[in-house]
């Protein structure tokens, strides 16, 4: 599986910082976003095989999508989602 290397500019915005853990489903990044001073986020990525899989695909967006709407101090707080290629990414606070 191809993950993103080190200073990949991910959707001409989010600069690769590190890979903080790799999984079954994917892999999040420690990433500095370039239009907002370079701020610490965090981008889950959900792997090309699983966004073949329609229901995992839907499952990735509803959580998102519920993710996004909730505000509490244990949670992190959404600020993007994008498709780039064959992968889906959730952009969130770096905690």
């Amino acid at each position: 599986m191809n993950f993103l290397r080190k200073k990949h500019v991910l959707n001409g915005r989010y600069k690769v910082l590190d890979v903080i853990g790799r999984g079954g489903q994917g892999a999040v990044y420690k990433v500095a976003d370039t239009h907002v001073f370079d701020k610490v986020l965090a981008a889950k990525e959900i792997l090309a095989e699983i966004s073949d899989d329609l229901d995992s695909l839907i499952l990735f967006k509803k959580e998102a999508v519920f993710l996004s709407s909730l505000s509490h101090p244990g949670l992190p707080v959404i600020t993007d989602f994008f498709k780039v290629d064959s992968k889906y990414y959730i952009i969130m606070e770096y905690i």
